[in-house]
């Protein structure tokens, strides 16, 4: 697999606009248990939490640097997302 700054489109490498990771975004089966672990074990502390109808998100901050943790009802068990912060968004159809 090409590392990222490998990767060329119309002649062109790709510009990195990435700033940070914010988020990482993960899935929480059994969401309240999921928010004890991450509040009361781990020592983090919740920012905010979300409702709506079948969905529960709750946003819970570990370290004073780094990304948070968004524990998510509603994605499939295992799965995890990566936010990154952008400077500049343009959508691109990259094959690796």
């Amino acid at each position: 697999m090409a590392a990222f700054s490998d990767i060329f489109i119309g002649g062109s490498p790709v510009e990195n606009s990435f700033e940070s990771l914010d988020y990482i975004y993960t899935a929480a089966p059994d969401f309240d248990a999921a928010v004890r672990f991450y509040t009361s074990t781990l020592g983090g502390e919740l920012r905010w939490r979300i409702h709506d109808g079948d969905v529960r998100v709750a946003a819970v901050r570990l370290a004073g640097v780094g990304p948070a943790i968004l524990l998510a009802s509603h994605l499939a068990a295992h799965d995890t997302i990566l936010i990154y912060r952008a400077h500049d968004v343009f959508v691109r159809s990259v094959r690796l």
